[in-house]
């Protein structure tokens, strides 16, 4: 997290009153219980926590754009959108067939979600894609990766050169 997202590592000190300001927020924490509920059902769908998940995560970035606090917002307006089962158009994606569960927008951008595969990847910020896994929404823990030379690894296997 320190080094993808360029989060500093006294984060708990330097951004204590926007996590604080985060979670003491209605919509997240309404939001957050929902998401949480997804987590520890085991009968619930991985589509079941998109909504759930993107209203979060739109919560948060609410609450960071209005914090003034320099390094936490990214100044770029944006939100998570449920993109599943549409496919991203364009470069690289085409050959892969990507279609990841939300996508960040920028918020100005019209993404036309009545049109199946209308986004092209340049358009995302970032791409998520939900792999619920022993409670836990987005661990990653054991989801696996496609490493060089095509073989799949989970990010607890030791990977041998």
């Amino acid at each position: 997290m320190k080094y993808a997202l360029r989060v500093p590592h006294d984060r708990k000190t330097k951004w204590k009153s926007v996590i604080e300001a985060t979670k003491a927020a209605h919509e997240f924490k309404s939001y957050h219980e929902e998401c949480c509920s997804c987590c520890e059902d085991s009968t619930s769908s991985e589509v079941s926590s998109y909504e759930p998940l993107a209203k979060t995560a739109n919560a948060v970035l609410d609450v960071l754009s209005r914090s003034g606090l320099d390094g936490v917002d990214s100044g770029i307006p944006q939100s998570y959108n449920i993109n599943s089962p549409r496919k991203l158009q364009g470069g690289v994606s085409n050959k892969a067939n990507l279609s990841p569960d939300l996508v960040v927008l920028h918020e100005e951008y019209e993404y036309d979600t009545t049109k199946p595969n209308s986004l092209h990847w340049a358009n995302a910020l970032h791409v998520l894609e939900v792999k619920p896994h022993d409670i836990a929404m987005c661990d990653g823990e054991d989801i696996p990766r496609l490493v060089l030379g095509g073989e799949h690894a989970t990010s607890s296997s030791r990977i041998q050169p």
